[in-house]
């Protein structure tokens, strides 16, 4: 099953949209358990259910309490919280549809779109916006990387992302991020004369942020506990590189 230990990058090219869904065919109630019980291979941040079509689509243990409890069909039963993580493509515009019951709060990235089981018809943040149907579907439009479900005894099913790309044809394989995992000193790599580098944990918030030049700069991150973080890398005419790595002391 997939956790998110590799570095990736994902960036769409066409300009058309281009949609991923979650399918939980592939995996298992006995999984779930498995995740739930061992904290050391899925710590929190960690992803334990990936979209098998681009792979766009992650979710997130958001906390060493939630309990992952069955899959019955597509829809997850699980109690605690959730994260529904899209931060790999590089879209100009990201549209997520989910349908869960019993939800008690839902934030996107650090933001409270509501909380104590009272979503409103229609949400507008800093950078997005959500919409509900007043019943379980909600939607997510704009530009962001987390979703945190909480509640309990909830049901998650019918997640779909579409990512409106960039018509950008640019090959994005000169940007990296090594070593993964790292321990001190992160190196990214960039073909851009400069551009601005945000580090952030699972729930989005910034932890880190570094001017970076072109070729080889070298981050340290020994300051970052164990876990999970995002690259972002934000260039000059506004494009965002959306990357993943792990920090670990050993």
């Amino acid at each position: 099953m997939k956790k998110i230990f590799a570095l990736s990058i994902l960036f769409c090219n066409a300009a058309h949209a281009q949609t991923d869904c979650i399918d939980l065919n592939s995996y298992t109630t006995q999984y779930l358990e498995f995740v739930t019980n061992d904290d050391s291979s899925f710590p929190v941040g960690t992803s334990f259910l990936t979209s098998s079509g681009n792979g766009w689509i992650n979710y997130i243990k958001l906390d060493n309490t939630d309990t992952y409890d069955s899959i019955v069909g597509n829809v997850l039963y699980y109690s605690g919280g959730i994260g529904i993580d899209v931060a790999g493509p590089l879209c100009s515009n990201r549209t997520l549809t989910f349908s869960s019951g019993n939800l008690n709060e839902l934030r996107v990235d650090q933001t409270v779109v509501f909380f104590q089981n009272n979503p409103p018809s229609q949400f507008n943040g800093p950078n997005f916006t959500v919409n509900w149907n007043g019943t379980e579907t909600f939607e997510v439009t704009g530009d962001y990387q987390l979703i945190s479900l909480i509640g309990n005894q909830n049901t998650l099913y019918d997640v779909c992302f579409v990512c409106e790309g960039l018509g950008l044809n640019e090959d994005f394989s000169n940007y990296k991020v090594f070593p993964n995992p790292v321990i001190d000193i992160l190196s990214v790599q960039i073909s851009d004369e400069d551009a601005l580098l945000h580090i952030t944990d699972v729930t989005g918030q910034i932890v880190l942020t570094e001017k970076l030049s072109f070729g080889n700069n070298e981050i340290n991150t020994s300051s970052l506990k164990d876990g999970v973080y995002g690259v972002r890398i934000i260039r000059n005419n506004g494009d965002l590189i959306n990357l993943k790595t792990i920090k670990t002391q050993i």
